[in-house]
């Protein structure tokens, strides 16, 4: 047996020997998820708090495995996926690999989407006034999508600038960096809390006048991003003026399908900020965040989950953030939502709950 082969085996048995808990679901004879220390993970089917039936567990070093299981080892037919995109399709008996089978082009539809992020975050600007928490806001927002309900992502894959990081140059080669990374059924999100003109962000360089960084450098990247679902979220002031952009300032003459035309119907792209055109963003010392970063995150952690099936939507979030932001501000603040995405789209879960349908295929962000 080759050496790529033994380490496979030992892989199919190890995450368990670690401590795990529990995130959800019935972890003793049902279906459930269990995150190790390593941060390993395992959503499926189990007997006797053993994993056991269907299920996938997700490696912290990117690897996948797909399939069937018996007393937490490999058993029956699965798909063992490596971070390098090299995959493994056999039959397995208590974690021995018995026999290797034909992989099929069709079955890729198993890959499971990556999250590509930057977040970032301005307070001490040198040539506007300093702001109070937006630098907070970056961190729990980072901190959340590093969390099983963000998404759990992995340092390769996200990267935060904060204060005197967020230069305009920083964030363009930042974003440039990490989002290309993503394929054509990838996601990416780009987050943005610090001031904000009506046709730019402001990161930490800009001086009056020069190193905005304007909503069209914005479009531009994303435009380029193979990513199959694009998310951009701001909380800064006239932040709404991205719809404007790409308009002639109107937006009743402008629709969400217009906004990302030139995208084409490939890709979808969600933009929410948290104010209008000519509004600004207010920042709570009681809640000691942005108004709206406060609610966008405790909504992505379950609070927008009207439904309670254990995943917030895209179009949950937002009635959840807008109805927050609305009557905290007494109607002063007015968030947005648009572009050419699936109002269904799954933007986070629940305590990283996951659930299988009935042919036992994943549903999951």
């Amino acid at each position: 047996m080759n050496t790529r082969f033994t380490i496979l085996l030992l892989i199919s048995v190890l995450p368990f020997a670690l401590n795990a808990q529990c995130l959800s679901g019935d972890c003793q004879d049902g279906e459930g998820t269990y995150l190790f220390k390593d941060n390993s993970s395992y959503t499926g089917e189990f007997k006797g708090g053993m994993a056991e039936g269907y299920g996938i567990c997700s490696y912290q070093n990117g690897n996948k495995y797909m399939g069937h299981w018996k007393a937490h080892s490999f058993h029956g037919e699965g798909t063992f996926y490596y971070a390098n995109n090299e995959v493994l399709k056999a039959i397995w008996e208590n974690g021995e690999l018995l026999k290797k089978l034909k992989f099929e082009k069709t079955e890729e539809l198993a890959y499971v989407p990556k999250i590509w992020s930057v977040v970032v975050g301005v307070a001490a600007y040198h040539h506007m006034r300093r702001l109070q928490y937006t630098d907070d806001d970056a961190y729990k927002m980072y901190a959340f999508l590093k969390s099983p309900e963000g998404g759990a992502i992995p340092d390769e894959q996200i990267k935060i600038l904060v204060d005197e990081s967020a230069t305009k140059q920083r964030i363009i080669e930042t974003m440039k960096e990490v989002l290309f990374k993503a394929n054509e059924k990838d996601i990416i999100m780009f987050y943005f809390s610090g001031h904000g003109k009506e046709d730019s962000f402001l990161p930490y360089d800009f001086d009056g006048e020069n190193n905005k960084l304007t909503f069209n450098e914005i479009n531009t990247i994303f435009g380029l991003s193979k990513a199959k679902h694009k998310f951009c979220i701001a909380d800064a002031c006239h932040s709404g003026g991205m719809l404007a952009s790409k308009g002639n300032g109107s937006f009743g003459e402008l629709t969400s399908k217009d906004y990302f035309a030139e995208f084409g119907e490939t890709s979808q792209t969600a933009i929410m900020v948290s104010s209008q055109m000519d509004e600004q963003s207010v920042e709570s010392a009681t809640l000691r965040q942005g108004t709206f970063s406060h609610f966008l995150i405790k909504g992505l952690k379950g609070n927008a989950d009207r439904d309670r099936d254990n995943q917030v939507t895209i179009s949950e979030l937002f009635d959840y953030v807008n109805r927050q932001v609305k009557a905290y501000t007494s109607n002063y603040q007015n968030p947005l939502l648009f572009g050419n995405y699936d109002p269904n789209i799954v933007i986070s879960t629940v305590n990283g709950a996951a659930k299988m349908n009935k042919d036992k295929v994943l549903v999951k962000n």
